[in-house]
């Protein structure tokens, strides 16, 4: 049983590293986007 409970802590664990690199990843270039956006509107 121990087994079991020590591979889903992995999953678990594995599945969080993965979704925090996603968040990073996917964080970066939505600020970028919207800084990029408001720039050319004080121009026009």
């Amino acid at each position: 049983m121990s087994a079991v409970y020590r591979y889903l802590l992995y999953l678990i664990l594995l599945a969080a590293a993965g979704f925090a690199v996603y968040a990073a990843i996917a964080d970066l270039p939505a600020p970028v986007r919207e800084v990029t956006l408001p720039a050319p509107a004080p121009d026009l």
